[in-house]
């Protein structure tokens, strides 16, 4: 796939990727897609970035250009004892803050905002593991692919010749039923 060209939707979960990387510090593992449903203890605490869904409309006629709204997930994953809430209070704060600082995600978008924050835990035997999934609405422009896929068109094979007010000549159309 080298050469190929980005969805723009890649290139939005990278920039947020790398932004996250070099500014949220305390993150043993990173990764790009959605998690694994088990995670080793050495793993956490763990951060993903993911999609979940895109809506389009169109933005310019011509040339055709499109208003996308992504919406982008940052989930962090900890392990913890009664202190879990602080700590995913203190790692979201830490992304949020990362992504504000950088509302455009390194020009990939024309906004990114935070829509909403989903909080879970589970216990597993001794270990109390919870989550934040941190919602996003990011807004970016693209256009309409440049080259359709189209068949020549060669035109009708019929004439219509108009007469009076009674008569219709539809040369060429035999296979025509009339009602």
């Amino acid at each position: 796939m080298s050469g190929d060209i980005l969805h723009p939707r890649k290139e939005i979960r990278d920039a947020v990727f790398d932004i996250l990387k070099e500014r949220v510090s305390g993150i043993k593992s990173f990764s790009k897609n959605r998690f694994r449903s088990f995670w080793e203890d050495s793993d956490l605490p763990a951060l993903g970035v993911y999609t979940l869904q895109e809506s389009s409309e169109v933005f310019d006629e011509a040339p055709r250009s499109l208003k996308r709204i992504l919406t982008l997930v940052v989930e962090i994953v900890v392990q913890a004892d009664e202190k879990l809430d602080d700590l995913l209070d203190q790692l979201s704060l830490a992304v949020e803050n990362a992504i504000h600082v950088d509302e455009t995600l390194r020009c990939k978008a024309s906004d990114c905002r935070l829509v909403g924050t989903d909080l879970m835990q589970k216990t597993e035997g001794d270990t109390l593991t919870g989550s934040a999934l941190l919602s996003f609405e990011v807004k970016y422009f693209a256009d309409a692919p440049s080259q359709q896929v189209l068949n020549n068109y060669n035109g009708a094979d019929f004439t219509i010749a108009v007469g009076d007010a009674n008569t219709v000549d539809l040369e060429g159309a035999a296979d025509v039923n009339p009602l």
